[in-house]
């Protein structure tokens, strides 16, 4: 997102409510659309690819409600946290990483989603 063209925060404001009426709404049916169709036509295969997708863009959507950047993970910020050594009072980073670890089954799992392309904006 090129952050010199951030409109104002009226339109901001009602981006944001038209985004969150339309996601709470239409969302819901999507996905069960989705499942219903792709699962009998595709199987376990067609619809994974479906899946990761929305997970991935809810991780980016938290990112972006935790003031981060709209482009990147939870686990990408929280890696780029980790590799700058930025502790402090937030050790909870370093045991969220782990759990996150053993809850997806890769070590490194914070460190590997760091998208490098993301990192300057």
């Amino acid at each position: 997102m090129n952050q010199e063209k951030t409109p104002s925060l009226l339109k901001s404001f009602l981006l944001v409510l038209t985004a969150l009426v339309f996601v709470l709404l239409l969302a819901p049916l999507v996905f069960l659309f989705q499942v219903l169709f792709l699962l009998p036509t595709g199987g376990a295969m067609a619809i994974a690819p479906y899946f990761y997708g929305v997970a991935v863009s809810l991780d980016q959507l938290g990112n972006a409600f935790l003031r981060g950047n709209p482009d990147q993970t939870i686990s990408g910020r929280l890696g780029l946290a980790l590799e700058a050594h930025q502790f402090g009072r937030f050790e909870w980073r370093v045991k969220l990483c782990r759990f996150l670890d053993w809850a997806f089954g890769e070590k490194g799992h914070c460190f590997d989603s760091i998208d490098r392309g993301e990192v300057k904006k």
